[in-house]
C-alpha cells in the first residue's frame, strides 16, 4: 500500500506508526485511524512533532482519555496480529509525503505526519484537537517555526534522526546545485575541466 514512498519514512516516524498500533491495541481497536497517529505522535516525545503538542498543553493521558470519550472502548479483548489501517488514517500516511514535498525534503518525519494530521480536519484526531484549544492553523506554524530552527541550528542535543535529515536536506541542496550548474546553457564541470 505504501511501500513507494516508505523508504522516506525516518526511523522516528516509523517509531511512531509503531506507537500508533501500539495505541489501537491499548485501546482494543481493531483499526490504525487518525486519533491513534495522533496519540503516536505525543507518545514518541518527537523534537518538532512531540514537542508542539506539549507545548499546546496536551498530554498523552489526557488525550487517550478524549479518545476513549470520542470512540468508546470495545469490551472485546485486544486484538492480535496486524491491525488495519482506516481509509483516513492511509490518507494522512499518503498526505505526509505531499507534506514533505511542499517543504522540499526527502525524508518524511513525524513533524510531516502532524502536518498532514491537522490538515485532514474531519478524523477523529482533529475533533479531538479543536476540542483542546488546538487550532490546525497555530499547530501548522508552530511546526514550521521548529523546523526552521532546527534546520538553522543542530545544537549539542541533536538526535540522531535530526542530524540524518539534515544531512538528507544538504544533500538535497547540493543536487539541486549541482544540477542548476551541470544544466542548459553549458557545464561549469566542462569550463573547468577542458
Amino acid at each position: 500500500m505504501f511501500e513507494r514512498f516508505t523508504e522516506r519514512f525516518t526511523d522516528t516516524a516509523r517509531r511512531t506508526i509503531v506507537l500508533a498500533q501500539e495505541e489501537a491495541r491499548l485501546l482494543g481497536h481493531d483499526w490504525i485511524g487518525t486519533e491513534h497517529l495522533l496519540l503516536g505522535l505525543l507518545h514518541g516525545e518527537d523534537p518538532i512533532a512531540g514537542r508542539t503538542l506539549g507545548e499546546l498543553g496536551l498530554d498523552l493521558s489526557g488525550l487517550r482519555e478524549r479518545v476513549d470519550q470520542a470512540v468508546g472502548v470495545p469490551d472485546s479483548h485486544p486484538p492480535a496480529g496486524h491491525i488495519p489501517f482506516t481509509a483516513r488514517s492511509k490518507k494522512v500516511l499518503e498526505n505526509s509525503l505531499r507534506e514533505a514535498m511542499r517543504l522540499q525534503h526527502s525524508y518524511i518525519g513525524p513533524e510531516h505526519l502532524l502536518l498532514a494530521l491537522v490538515s485532514e480536519g474531519s478524523g477523529v484526531a482533529s475533533q479531538v484537537l479543536i476540542s483542546q484549544g488546538a487550532e490546525p492553523g497555530e499547530i501548522r506554524s508552530r511546526v514550521r517555526a521548529r523546523m526552521q530552527a532546527a534546520a538553522a541550528t543542530p545544537g549539542p542535543g541533536a538526535t540522531e534522526t535530526e542530524l540524518r535529515q539534515r544531512i538528507t536536506e544538504l544533500e538535497r541542496r547540493v543536487a539541486e546545485l549541482e544540477r542548476r550548474l551541470d544544466g542548459p546553457g553549458g557545464s561549469v564541470h566542462g569550463d573547468i575541466i577542458g
